[in-house]
């Protein structure tokens, strides 16, 4: 597609007071004299920034449009032409003044930095303490991010034959504890056994995973296309760390500090043996006692 900056916003009409904010902000942004075919449009019903390749569009109506996952979805190929700064510019005035926008680009933090600087110097008097407290968790947070869940969800689907095969080198006994680590597209993986031996969910950190593959995996979200349905995004400097334990199956909750719980829900502790089972499997005996069946077993 071509060095290309995007954003998906709800799908919805935009809000009188957010469409003023952006507006204006546009109208400041296009104030600059060093880029070419320049053309700004702003009307109750379009705002459009024109350059020497794609234009940055944003209609008032965004009911219609929609990606994948119901979002409206826009974007902008800029191939680096001398108004790149001006359109990242534009992306960050459409986060900060319509609610719910998401922005993604194929430039990475250091490749943002003149647009970022460009809004910085223009509404927030060139702090970057500002640019981090507004654009946390956004593309223009210089923490790394990283996708925490089942990597059959999010891996780009060029690759998934050959990470499968990495991840085949490896032994199951090495996929517990702390997992293993690879080299993969000149990036580091992390992966470990979910502890599910299958379908199911899990929880880290308070967060629901669904499972597919048997593989919880922690990855640079380069190596990720999409939104990564089934997992979630962490921004970190250092990446999430998280301690798993295979032998409590179903009901292990993970955590990313280290600690291990369990997952109570629909299951309940056998009163003889200590060990959980699923509620169907439990029944109260003639004692009283909630029982798994292990002391009819012995």
């Amino acid at each position: 597609m071509g060095y290309t900056h995007y954003a998906y916003l709800e799908p919805r009409e935009i809000h009188e007071e957010e469409w003023m904010h952006l507006s204006s902000e546009i109208a400041a942004l296009s104030l600059s004299a060093d880029w070419i075919d320049k053309k700004v449009i702003l009307n109750e019903n379009v705002i459009q920034v024109q350059g020497n390749h794609e234009w940055f569009q944003i209609p008032r109506d965004c009911s219609y449009g929609h990606s994948a996952d119901g979002k409206y979805f826009t974007f902008t190929k800029t191939a680096r032409k001398d108004y790149d700064y001006i359109i990242v510019a534009c992306y960050m005035a459409l986060y900060r003044c319509v609610d719910g926008v998401k922005l993604s680009s194929d430039g990475d933090y250091r490749e943002l930095a003149q647009g970022r600087v460009y809004y910085s110097n223009m509404f927030l008097n060139g702090s970057s303490e500002y640019v981090n407290e507004i654009f946390e968790n956004t593309i223009h947070d210089p923490r790394p991010e990283w996708y925490v869940g089942d990597p059959c969800y999010a891996m780009n689907e060029h690759y998934w034959d050959a990470f499968v095969k990495e991840v085949s080198k490896f032994s199951h006994d090495a996929l517990e504890g702390d997992g293993v680590e690879f080299e993969f597209q000149g990036h580091k993986a992390y992966v470990y056994n979910s502890g599910l031996g299958g379908d199911g969910i899990v929880k880290v950190h308070g967060f629901k995973f669904g499972v597919d593959a048997g593989l919880l995996s922690v990855l640079p979200a380069a190596l990720v296309s999409g939104d990564g349905n089934g997992g979630h995004f962490v921004r970190s400097q250092l990446r999430p760390v998280f301690d798993i334990d295979t032998n409590h199956f179903p009901h292990v909750t993970l955590t990313l500090n280290g600690n291990i719980a369990f997952d109570d829900a629909n299951h309940t502790e056998c009163e003889y043996c200590g060990e959980w089972a699923h509620d169907n499997n439990t029944y109260t005996d003639k004692a009283g006692y909630i029982t798994c069946g292990c002391e009819e077993e012995e």
